[in-house]
């Protein structure tokens, strides 16, 4: 990859993958990283199994297996050595990675919906709730106030 540096396997998969794609192929833009992933994620077929958690967990098994803990020559790593993983590794690596970031972001929206459409039509009366309908309009009627008296509310 870019030279040599010590890390962990979880580090690597939790920000590395994606720290390197994002220099190396998105100039370390952000947006574009996102509008990439989101059409990856936009592109996915639905599976029947997006609400089913105990077939994600049976997923990630099965990735770990398959890819995370085999080194670049397909044999399993001993945590208890040092290891150097390459270009190899990385290729091998990110279409896995980004694949399970926009599995993420589907599934979390088919939960999000479904939590959303299981919730109570009428706010809650408790308006000491953070974030309740309230709260947010307590603060917004607050800021038109702070407008009023001539400060700028944008």
């Amino acid at each position: 990859m870019n030279g040599t540096s010590q890390t962990n396997l979880h580090a690597l998969w939790d920000s590395g993958f994606m720290t390197l794609r994002l220099q190396r192929d998105f100039q370390s833009n952000v947006s574009l990283y996102y509008d990439y992933l989101y059409e990856l994620m936009q592109n996915q077929s639905l599976v029947e199994n997006d609400d089913n958690i105990d077939q994600w967990i049976k997923e990630n098994i099965y990735f770990v297996c398959s890819q995370v803990y085999l080194d670049e020559s397909n044999a399993t790593m001993n945590s208890s050595v040092n290891f150097t993983l390459g270009e190899i590794y990385y290729q091998r690596s990110i279409p896995v990675v980004e694949q399970r970031l926009a599995q993420g972001g589907r599934r979390l929206g088919v939960i999000l919906n479904q939590l959303a459409k299981n919730r109570p039509q009428r706010p809650s009366d408790k308006s000491d709730k953070l974030c309740s309908g309230t709260t947010v309009r307590r603060f917004q009627k607050k800021w038109n106030r702070i407008g009023a008296l001539g400060f700028d509310s944008r």
